[in-house]
């Protein structure tokens, strides 16, 4: 562990460096730039929702309006998320972004490796670095999150925490991590919401608490700032839905994801059902949180392709549970498939010319299908070893 943390820290410094050059190059062209300057005016006690911001956010990335009907970079995430982003909005425009695309970075290589601890499952080194290079560099998501600034290298990272507070009991430290999670909130804002909702059965409720206390607070903070904010934000949402690349299944191909809800039913009652009758046992716990992310990645609308970045959660627990594949046929059938699974998002761009409905909607669902295979494939009968009992 101390060397993972030696080696994590000399990465976030070699990081930091090699994005200020980037970011001396680029300008403010990144995409934490949007939500950078949407920070500062809210903290300034202004509406980030204006054709004014929305138009010096333009001529700042791009030296000119941009046309209508392509992505315009106006604000469109809750004011809430810019309470929590007020530390960045402290600093210089380009130590922000360069902080933040290190974070994001930060974020791919660490979250993984928390996913190995909570399964208990301690690969030897050089299997870590070929995972580690396939989930960053190979799986193509990623390297738009950390290339242009994007928010879900820090989102992976805060889910991931939040689910090793969770399984650790310390309920407190997990809702305030699952809440920050939420920046941006499509994804993660129902998936913790259920997450946390469900061990409220178990009498759990005191992340549940901090979790509604955090959010509420934030846009009480926001509020506060710049007023009633709720309908200009809406009809910002409203248009970010005409000029985004948001697909959805349900209006895009409805057909097609009508076929695969069995798929992330049957997932989900699985998990549920190991939950229920384990819900003292670490695994049981990490499998339902595993299964719900990627279920929602699976069945909410997408708004860009660096969405499916969250994939890497269930690809890094299928990982895990490969080490508990009995069978050697079984198992080289799975890591043949795991492989396939990484490079495939190459394969869709190539074949579709780039991000299309198809992938966004096949590609959930293949890592789905490859994570219940893998837990079929190590499944001893739901009863887990001792080693994970918390």
């Amino acid at each position: 562990m101390l060397v993972s943390g030696i080696l994590l820290g000399m990465l976030a410094a070699f990081a930091v460096f090699s994005y200020a050059s980037l970011v001396q190059v680029r300008g403010s062209s990144f995409d934490f730039y949007v939500h950078y300057v949407g920070a500062r005016v809210v903290w300034a006690g202004e509406t980030p929702y204006t054709e004014a911001v929305a138009t010096r956010i333009q001529l700042d990335m791009f030296g000119q309006r941009v046309t209508e009907g392509s992505n315009i970079h106006r604000v469109a995430y809750p004011a809430y998320a810019h309470v929590f982003l007020g530390p960045f909005a402290l600093l210089p425009a380009p130590a922000a972004i360069a902080l933040w695309m290190a974070l994001q970075l930060l974020g791919l290589f660490t979250a993984p490796l928390i996913w190995f601890y909570l399964y208990g499952w301690r690969p030897r080194s050089l299997i870590v670095a070929a995972l580690m290079l396939g989930f960053v560099f190979v799986f193509r998501y990623p390297i738009i999150t950390y290339v242009i600034a994007q928010f879900n290298g820090v989102m992976l990272l805060a889910v991931t925490l939040g689910v090793w507070a969770l399984v650790s009991h310390r309920d407190g430290l997990a809702g305030g991590l699952l809440a920050l999670a939420t920046v941006p909130p499509t994804i993660t804002l129902p998936f913790a919401g259920l997450l946390l909702g469900i061990l409220l059965l178990r009498g759990r409720w005191r992340a549940l608490a901090v979790f509604i206390a955090m959010l509420a607070g934030a846009t009480l903070i926001s509020f506060g700032l710049i007023g009633w904010w709720l309908p200009d934000f809406l009809v910002t949402i409203s248009a970010y839905a005409q000029y985004a690349n948001t697909v959805w299944w349900a209006t895009d191909i409805p057909a097609l994801g009508l076929g695969l809800l069995p798929l992330y039913g049957g997932l989900l009652a699985r998990a549920g059902w190991y939950w229920w009758r384990t819900s003292a046992v670490r695994q049981a716990q990490v499998d339902l949180a595993v299964t719900l992310l990627t279920v929602m990645v699976g069945v909410l609308p997408i708004t860009g392709s660096y969405t499916l970045t969250l994939l890497i959660v269930p690809l890094a627990a299928t990982a895990a549970r490969l080490g508990s594949v009995q069978s050697d046929v079984g198992r080289w059938l799975l890591i043949v498939l795991f492989a396939l699974t990484l490079v495939s998002p190459w394969l869709y761009f190539v074949v579709g010319g780039g991000l299309s409905g198809v992938e966004v909607i096949l590609m959930p669902a293949q890592v789905a299908l490859l994570w219940g295979a893998a837990q079929v494939a190590a499944d001893d009968g739901v009863t887990p070893p001792t080693r994970y009992a918390v």
